[in-house]
Order: C-alpha cells, then sequence, then structure tokens
C-alpha cells in the first residue's frame, strides 16, 4: 500500500535526516498508521549507511518510537560532522602557526575524524594531512626523505627542516648585512682620504720644485674610523691605549725599563684580555686517510668529522689511579666500499568514491599502505624507466613516480559510494656503503640481515636492489698513529692531540666491530667508537687491572680471585666475607638444629624472621626462586637459606657501590655486577648450612662465560 511513495534514506546524500523523518511522518499520518507499526516499517525505507547505522542501535527492535528516533537522529548527525571534520582536514594548512602547534591540531582532529579506526590508520592519516598543509618548503624538503607511518617521527623531521631553513634565512641576511657594511665602510674610508688629501693640499705652500722621492711605510689595512681630525693623525709618536705600536729600538732602553716601578693600573703594550688558561674543543674525531708518501695522517677532512654529542668531564681526584703510556689508536677507514642502489615500493591506497546523480562526487581516502614490489620488477623499471607499462615521472633529482594506477575498472555509481584500489609505483636512487665487506650501511633502509653477493635487500615495505658483487671481509679499522696518553680508569687522554676517550663498556659491540679484525684482539673500545691497543702493557692483564696494580705496587690483596675472558687477559675482584655468626644463633640464639621452633613459612609469622625479611628486602618470590636450588630436608630452612643468600648478596651490592665512589668497576666486577653475584654468594652458605644441603649449580655461575 505504501509502495515507493517517499524516497529512501542513505545518509549520504544532501538531503538530512530531519527532511527523510518529516517526509515519513506525512506518510504515515495520512493513513493513520501509529508508531508502533511505523518503528516496524522504517528500516525498509533505510538503506546504506542509515541502515547500517539503525542496525547498531542496541534493542532496536523493542524501543518506543519516540527514542529509537532521537537515537538514530544522533547517529546520523555525528557522522555528519564526522564528515565535515574530515572534509576541513583536507583544506587544513600551516599559515603562520609553528609546526609543533599545525602538528597538534592536526592530530587532535584526526583523531577525532577517524575514532574507533585504530592507531594505525589515524597515524597515517595525520601524516598525510600534516605534510599536505605544511608550508611549499617544509614540505617540499619533507617529502625527499624517506617514508614513514610514524607521525612523531613526520614532526620532528618538519622541525629540523624549518630550524635548518630558518638558519639558512638569518645566514644570509647576515651574510647580506656583512656585505653591505664592508662596501659602506669602504666607501666612507675612501672619502675620508680624498677630504684629509684636500686639507694637507691647502696646507701646503705652492713650489715650483718637485719633491725628493722617499720611502713610505706600508699600511696594515685598519684605517681608523671616527673623527677626521684625529689627534693620532698629528702626534703619531705621543701614547695610546694598550693597542700601540710604537716599541723602543733595539738595545735601547728607556727610562721605565731602567727603573722599574710596581704599576697597579693598566700596564701600556699590554693586551686588554686576561691570561686566562683556556680549552679549545676540537669539532673533528681523526680518521684515517692516506697522504702523499703513504703514511696515515690525521686530517680534518669532510669525511672525518663526527660532532661531538656532549663534553666529557675528565677531572680525576689527587690520589686516583693514573699511568702514562703509549697508545694506537684506530678508526674506521673512510675509503669505503660505495655502490650505488635503487629503492622501490608501491603506496596502495583504498578509496572511496561516493557520487550523486554526477552532479557531486567526493572521494575519500579510506586506507593507505606501503609494500614492496618483486626484485626483478624492480630492475627492469630501473633500467626501462617504466613499470607494468607506465610512465616514471621524476618528481625530484634521484626520485621518480608515476600517476596513480587503477588496479581494476571500476565504474562511477549513479547514485551511492564504490571503492576502488589505486597505486603509486615509486624508485629511489641512493647508494649503499660497507666498511667491513660484510655489514651494510645505506640512507635507504635498514639493510642489516642483507648479503652483497645476492644483489637485493626485500624487506616488508620496500625493494632494495644494487650490483652484485663478491668481497672478502675486511677490518673496517685502520692505524691512524700512536700517541703518548694519560689513562685513568675511565679516560684516555691525548695531550699533543688534545683529544680525550672514555672507555666504552658493550663489550657485544667490540666483538661485532672487531670481528674481522686479528690485529685487534688485545683493544678495548670507546664510546666514540674508536679503538685503542696499550702496546707497552702486558697481554694477559685487563687495562684497568694494570693501573690498579700500577698504583699500589706495595698492597698486598688477599682473599681475591680472578677472571678470564676469551683473549686471556686476566681481570680480579674481591669475595664478600663470611658471615662470623650464624642465622640460626641470630634468630632463635641456638646453634642446634634440633632446637628450632616450628614456625608457618607460608606465610611467616615469626618476627625475627620478619624483620630480617623486611632489611634485607626478601619476598616470597624470591623463596620460591631458591627452592628449587636446595634439597628439601625440612621446610623451614628454605627460607632462612634464603635470608643469607640474601645478606651475601646485599653486602657485595654494597662493595660495588663502594668502588663506583672512587673509580668505575673492571672487567670482573662489572660481569658479577649484571649476574648479581650469583655463584659466590652460593658458596657462603656452606658456612651457615651443611654442604649436602646445598645444590652446587655450576652452569648458572659465572666461571663459566669464560
Amino acid at each position: 500500500m505504501l509502495g515507493d511513495r517517499i524516497e529512501k534514506f542513505s545518509g549520504t546524500g544532501e538531503r538530512t535526516f530531519e527532511e527523510f523523518l518529516d517526509d515519513y511522518t506525512d506518510l504515515i499520518a495520512r493513513f493513520g498508521i501509529p508508531h508502533s507499526v511505523a518503528r516496524t516499517l522504517l528500516p525498509l525505507y533505510l538503506v546504506g549507511g542509515a541502515k547500517l547505522k539503525y542496525q547498531t542501535i542496541a534493542n532496536h527492535d523493542t524501543l518506543p518510537w519516540n527514542e529509537l528516533v532521537t537515537e538514530l537522529a544522533k547517529k546520523l548527525k555525528s557522522e555528519a560532522l564526522l564528515s565535515n571534520l574530515r572534509d576541513e582536514l583536507h583544506n587544513m594548512t600551516q599559515g603562520k602557526d609553528s609546526v609543533r602547534e599545525f602538528a597538534k591540531k592536526v592530530y587532535n582532529k584526526t583523531k577525532i575524524a577517524f575514532q574507533g579506526q585504530g592507531e594505525g590508520i589515524v597515524s597515517r592519516m595525520a601524516t598525510d594531512f600534516f605534510i599536505k598543509g605544511l608550508n611549499p618548503e617544509i614540505r617540499k624538503a619533507i617529502r625527499r626523505l624517506p617514508d614513514t607511518n610514524e607521525f612523531d617521527i613526520v614532526v620532528c623531521n618538519a622541525e629540523k627542516t624549518f630550524r635548518i631553513l630558518e638558519q639558512e634565512r638569518k645566514e644570509n641576511r647576515d651574510a647580506i648585512q656583512a656585505i653591505t657594511a664592508l662596501i659602506t665602510d669602504e666607501k666612507v674610508n675612501q672619502l675620508e682620504k680624498q677630504l684629509n688629501q684636500m686639507k694637507l693640499a691647502q696646507r701646503r705652500p705652492t713650489s715650483s720644485i718637485v719633491p725628493r722621492p722617499r720611502n713610505r711605510f706600508q699600511t696594515n689595512g685598519r684605517t681608523q674610523q671616527g673623527s677626521f681630525n684625529s689627534p693620532n693623525m698629528f702626534f703619531p709618536n705621543s701614547f695610546r691605549r694598550g693597542n700601540n705600536s710604537f716599541r723602543p729600538r733595539r738595545g735601547f732602553l728607556s727610562r721605565f725599563q731602567r727603573n722599574p716601578r710596581a704599576r697597579f693600573g693598566q700596564q701600556y703594550f699590554q693586551s686588554w684580555y686576561p691570561t686566562y688558561p683556556t680549552y679549545a674543543s676540537s669539532p673533528n674525531i681523526p680518521s684515517t686517510s692516506n697522504s702523499n708518501n703513504g703514511q696515515p695522517q690525521i686530517q680534518p677532512g669532510p669525511s672525518s668529522r663526527m660532532a661531538i654529542t656532549e663534553p666529557i668531564d675528565c677531572t680525576s681526584s689527587y690520589d686516583a689511579p693514573m699511568i702514562r703510556t703509549t697508545v694506537h689508536l684506530y678508526a674506521e677507514q673512510s675509503n669505503q666500499l660505495l655502490l650505488n642502489a635503487t629503492k622501490c615500493y608501491r603506496d596502495v591506497m583504498e578509496i572511496a568514491v561516493t557520487n550523486f546523480l554526477y552532479i557531486r562526487t567526493a572521494r575519500t581516502i579510506l586506507n593507505r599502505r606501503r609494500v614492496s614490489i618483486p626484485h626483478q620488477l624492480c630492475k627492469t623499471a630501473h633500467v626501462t624507466g617504466k613499470i607494468q607499462g607506465h610512465e616514471l615521472v621524476q618528481i625530484s633529482p634521484g626520485l621518480r613516480t608515476t600517476n596513480e594506477i587503477e588496479e581494476e575498472n571500476n565504474t562511477l555509481p549513479l547514485w551511492g559510494t564504490n571503492k576502488q584500489l589505486r597505486s603509486i609505483y615509486t624508485i629511489e636512487n641512493g647508494e649503499i656503503s660497507s666498511p667491513d665487506g660484510r655489514t651494510i650501511i645505506s640512507s635507504l633502509g635498514n639493510l642489516e640481515n642483507c648479503k652483497l653477493s645476492e644483489g637485493f635487500c626485500l624487506s616488508k615495505d620496500q625493494t632494495v636492489i644494487w650490483e652484485p658483487i663478491h668481497t672478502a671481509p675486511v677490518c673496517r679499522y685502520s692505524l691512524i698513529g700512536s700517541y703518548e696518553a694519560l689513562v685513568t680508569m675511565r679516560h684516555i687522554i691525548l695531550p699533543h692531540a688534545d683529544l680525550v676517550f672514555q672507555f666504552s663498556s658493550d663489550y657485544l659491540l667490540h666483538e661485532q666491530l672487531t670481528e674481522y679484525c686479528e690485529i685487534l684482539f688485545n683493544s678495548y673500545l670507546t664510546t666514540s667508537n674508536h679503538i685503542l691497543i696499550f702496546p707497552h702493557i702486558s697481554r694477559d692483564i685487563m687495562i684497568h687491572d694494570y693501573i690498579l696494580r700500577m698504583s699500589r705496587p706495595r698492597r698486598v690483596r688477599r682473599n681475591v680471585r680472578y677472571l678470564t675472558d676469551k683473549h686471556g687477559r686476566s681481570s680480579c675482584f674481591q669475595l664478600v666475607t663470611s658471615e662470623s655468626i650464624p642465622l640460626i644463633t641470630q634468630l632463635f640464639d641456638t646453634d642446634i638444629t634440633n632446637q628450632i621452633p616450628n614456625f608457618r613459612t607460608r606465610p611467616i609469622v615469626k618476627r625475627k624472621i620478619l624483620q630480617e625479611i623486611q632489611r634485607w628486602n626478601v619476598t616470597n618470590e624470591d623463596f620460591n626462586k631458591k627452592r628449587r636450588f636446595y634439597n628439601i630436608t625440612d621446610p623451614r630452612f628454605i627460607p632462612l637459606r634464603t635470608i643469607r643468600y640474601a645478606q651475601y648478596l646485599k653486602k657485595q651490592l654494597q662493595l660495588f657501590d663502594i668502588f663506583e665512589e672512587d673509580r668505575p668497576l673492571n672487567y670482573a666486577l662489572f660481569l658479577r655486577y649484571h649476574l648479581s653475584g650469583t655463584g659466590e654468594c652460593t658458596r657462603k652458605l656452606t658456612s651457615s648450612f651443611s654442604q649436602d644441603a646445598v645444590l652446587i649449580i655450576g652452569s648458572m655461575l659465572f666461571l663459566s662465560l669464560r
């Protein structure tokens, strides 16, 4: 009976829900349809997104007519607001806002506009809107950088680019001002010179005699600026301020030199600056380069510049251990293997196309992701300049892309929304380098697990290709030179080169960097990734232990053990002292095991045991962890052994803290600190408990790392 008397509502056109509701209300009023029946007929006139919104309403089949209409209006109104907010994001520009403020606005609005779609989609959409709305100069520089889906990284790159552009503008302004000042000074000096010559010509009497030529002193090029009639012009030998260039003739003693006096004011012929000792830190770290005679030299060339991140405080107390010795300094080679490389990837975009009778067509990006392409296709595109029949257009030097490619033939709907897939192929040119023939470093991406001999590296979102090459692994370090150095427990100071290095405790990185260097087996790594070798130090001892031994040669230490690394170098550590009073005596005033009173271990209610637990920070988790290390003879011994173990561990950590107040830990102490003192603390339990009750777990001891 009702038929198609009113138009169905989808929520995507220009027609609002209020207009549809008025038409629907008039229709049911015309036929006298009650609201209970109109509620069941309402879904028949909803299509598309409006019907989905209707189905998301909880208990939509049982809600009254007024509540149902109100909830549906709220949902459709929120969808309209989100659509308007997305349109606003497409038209947002930076304007006079800072990069950080503009990024904050874009992210907050994107988070609201795409709510409920996941952090990944919000981050990618915010990145697209942010880059699109940036100022043209910043946007052009940002698009040259590698793409990333992390919004924070893109914002940091934009801020860095903005600072660089501001610095360039400031330098240009300063250069223009400096050039203008030089030109102005030159013109003023010329006018001053001409005016002085005119004054001198007026005072000079006219004579027909040609003046005799004479020698003139050469000026230093620095003309005085100021008054034209300066008193120094007519009295050149009068006393001036501290920059007077007059000096007495050699062999002649002036009155002031014959009769020296004590002067408390500013002395003549002296600098106006105080003679304070200053230290000029060099911005360059030495690296190797070949000289004319084939010997390595320290050159501050572009390839050897490495910015120092922060100054190093190398002060030490008067009694700090220190030695003076010779050191060989090694740095990474500057002539690394360099190859041209190409990165290929495909950006896939899912677009929703909404059409209304071909009058208004709206396109919205629903999703965007980056995927890799086969390396054969990448090689073909790099050679031919085409990919799957589509021309690659150069956007900027080293960057070529295609236009948007439709993955399939999609027709535009007469009325409604269709989803389409479009792709953009991109090729970037770059370089890769290898310092040792195995490790690959590139600005095109992370190529950590790739090989030079394969010629390509395939990842999830990119494909990098290069000309395959077979090379033998080489050492990435070469000798710079030998220097006299002052070596402490933490720093290496090269006085003649004005350099300070700091020992690094990253032994894993040291092994990775010197993997193919046979001559660097007895070396030490610094925090700046330089390698140091001490040729006059014995190879069977660590440098830190040698410094301690040479600083106190007459001191005899007892209860000391040694740890040996894989290179055969020994390092000592001090054992913790055993507890003199057994734990049973401290808690129960008896040393007989059979006289220990019974107590509950879970939970523990004995006050003395709880006090020890609170003192040594022992928890029930520690009990459970140490329980598997002991034979279960008497359940009461388990918490007692664990408390004793915590006492020894606490003492050893306190011993480490005492050492670190004066000097850094050596190799053995550093290793024992990270292993929490296991091994020796377990052995100390035999002083309070029987040997049969303790299981020696040799696989967990730190000595197993030898």
